[in-house]
């Protein structure tokens, strides 16, 4: 079992919970009005409204006589919540000591369980506060400043099937939705190797790039290209990992970039 195989077993079984965790993934859920921020009102208006979902599953509504039930049951969800922040801080800890960056790996998994470091929390677990600050500089350094962009995708090479108008319009889309920018003559993503994988799926079928038939009677994706314009190895893979425990290949925040495939206008 590969490494990245096996912290996605230890990530998933929290995956819920940890959807919760993520602000950003809540409040497109349930887009409620208010402000947005640390602690805001939008954010908890969202929490709420993921809690009333999960009492609804089980019959337990505000009608609900047994308010006793009722409470309890919020209790739990909020307790399991917590116990999901701490598993956060724990598993950072450990894979800091053994020089493994969890963030990173969140980002190849698809599976957000810690959102934000919180130094007196790892610290806890690792000895102190300023150890953790020194591990977690040897496996994510400071990011170097940005550097001017050129504008628009014409100065980038392209795979030859992607040097189209349909495909430079796409790729146009991408890049103003936040999953891509053109750096050094190319493209680099911004995301997960999952959402990169559902993003190359899509585009394959949508851009007519393959006639090639799978197994199952369906157009096969052509991979290629795409390894090719993001420079990122094992795209299928990843969709094949995901499909092992999923029924559909729809990764975390699949939705807004399901949105670039729909008619403009």
């Amino acid at each position: 079992m590969t490494l990245e195989r096996y912290l996605f077993s230890l990530l998933q079984p929290f995956k819920e919970y940890a959807d919760i965790l993520n602000r950003d993934n809540l409040n497109r859920t349930y887009d409620v009005d208010g402000f947005d921020g640390v602690g805001s009102y939008k954010y908890w208006n969202n929490f709420d409204n993921w809690v009333w979902e999960k009492l609804q599953r089980f019959g337990l509504t505000d009608d609900n006589e047994d308010d006793e039930v009722f409470r309890g049951c919020c209790m739990t969800l909020c307790n399991l919540w917590d116990v999901t922040y701490m598993y956060a801080n724990m598993l950072d800890a450990v894979l800091l000591e053994r020089g493994i960056d969890l963030k990173a790996i969140q980002n190849q998994v698809g599976v957000t369980l810690l959102t934000k470091r919180d130094l007196t929390q790892i610290g806890y677990y690792l000895g102190t506060p300023e150890r953790a600050k020194t591990l977690i500089s040897r496996v994510a350094p400071e990011p170097e400043p940005p550097q001017p962009q050129p504008e628009g995708n014409d100065k980038v090479m392209l795979p030859e099937v992607l040097n189209t108008d349909e495909a430079k319009r796409l790729l146009d889309r991408l890049c103003k939705a936040g999953f891509a920018k053109i750096e050094n003559g190319g493209y680099r993503w911004i995301g997960t190797k999952y959402l990169c994988a559902y993003f190359a799926d899509r585009a394959s079928h949508s851009l007519n790039l393959s006639n090639t038939m799978d197994k199952e009677g369906n157009i096969a994706t052509s991979w290629k290209p795409f390894k090719a314009l993001f420079g990122i190895d094992g795209l299928k893979g990843a969709k094949q990992n995901w499909m092992r425990l999923n029924t559909k290949f729809e990764p975390t925040g699949f939705e807004a970039i399901a949105k670039l495939f729909e008619p403009e206008g």
